[in-house]
């Protein structure tokens, strides 16, 4: 009898694909997105430190070149940090409603899609890895899906 763990432990890790979408964001955009998941999602659900924050903004800033949960993490944070800031906007009374504005959310719901399809695509690395970046990857991820599951939801009238 061996305990599976250790038959597992001793296998050679399982290749990644490289991702084909590679995100790429301006310093002021990664601030925005980053300061808009703080301010509305971290902020209500506290799972992210500032210092964590801090070390996935550097993720950002540099690119997303490795298949880590650092990546996936940073993705999902740059994903809820879109979805927020166009949740606002949408709701926003005091904001134009006319082309520009509907430009505007058309690249935030953009870049919150592809952040998350990205991030979906490294979900798999968090699966695989026991720490706490991987715990709050499974979580933001299943945050992320809860919230659009409510906001796609058909009107029941």
């Amino acid at each position: 009898f061996r305990p599976i763990f250790l038959l597992e432990s001793r296998c050679p890790a399982i290749p990644f694909q490289p991702r084909s979408i590679r995100p790429v964001f301006t310093t002021s955009e990664a601030e925005r997105l980053l300061n808009s998941f703080q301010r509305n999602v971290n902020f209500w659900y506290p799972t992210v430190s500032k210092a964590t924050l801090q070390n996935l903004f550097e993720r950002v800033r540099n690119g997303f070149v490795e298949n880590t949960c650092e990546d996936c993490a940073a993705l999902l944070v740059m994903a809820l940090g879109a979805a927020s800031e166009l949740v606002q906007l949408v709701h926003s009374s005091t904001k134009s409603h006319g082309f520009e504005s509907r430009q505007h959310q058309s690249e935030l719901m953009t870049m919150a899609s592809v952040c998350y399809d990205e991030a979906m695509k490294l979900l798999n690395v968090a699966y695989m890895e026991i720490s706490t970046i991987s715990t709050q990857c499974v979580f933001l991820a299943a945050f992320v899906q809860h919230s659009s599951l409510r906001y796609n939801r058909p009107n029941p009238s």
